[in-house]
Parts: C-alpha cells; sequence; structure tokens
C-alpha cells in the first residue's frame, strides 16, 4: 500500500488523478445532461462503491484504482499514453476560441 506523509492513508487514483484522502477528494455527482457531454464519467455512487469495496480486499492492494481509471494508470506502460492523450484532448478543439 502506497503511504501518504504521515504513514496512515492508502493512495487514491481517480480519472488519473491521485489524492491523499486525509486531504479530501473532490467528487461531483452526475445528472443526465453531464453523462451525456461525458459517456464515460462513472456515477459518484458507483465510484465510491468500489473505491470501498477495494479499500476492503486482503491484503489492502498498494494502489486504489477504479476500473474506470486502469486504462489511464497503465497507459505509459501498455504504450497507449499517445492515443489516450489525443483522444481526451480532443474536445478541447471545439472549445470557443480554439
Amino acid at each position: 500500500m502506497r503511504r501518504s506523509r504521515n504513514g496512515d492513508a492508502p493512495t487514491v487514483i481517480a480519472g488519473g488523478r491521485s489524492a491523499q484522502p486525509a486531504d479530501g477528494i473532490e467528487a461531483v455527482r452526475i445528472d443526465a445532461t453531464e453523462a451525456k457531454l461525458n459517456p464515460v464519467a462513472v456515477p459518484l455512487d458507483e465510484y465510491l462503491d468500489e473505491v470501498m469495496d477495494l479499500l476492503k480486499e486482503q491484503p489492502t492492494p498498494r494502489e486504489i484504482v477504479v476500473k474506470a481509471a486502469q486504462s489511464l494508470r497503465w497507459a505509459e506502460r501498455d504504450g497507449t499514453y499517445a492515443g489516450l492523450l489525443e483522444r481526451r484532448s480532443a474536445p478541447l478543439k471545439n472549445l470557443p476560441g480554439r
């Protein structure tokens, strides 16, 4: 298990970002409109259920990485980082002024 600075909390990786639980994790509920805009978004309740299930595993995993974040976590190792970055950056091209 990866430890925080104080050695007590595991690292939680959510959507490619890591946050120490002691520092707080920002979470947002997704409504139907937002789900249409981001079809890969994980509903908050599902995300929390998956994290809690992972934390209950014995032995506790070194990292808590939800299924939706697996491709982000392992992109460099798997050689898929460039394609992943391109796909995730594509919507930015549609922003006003771009």
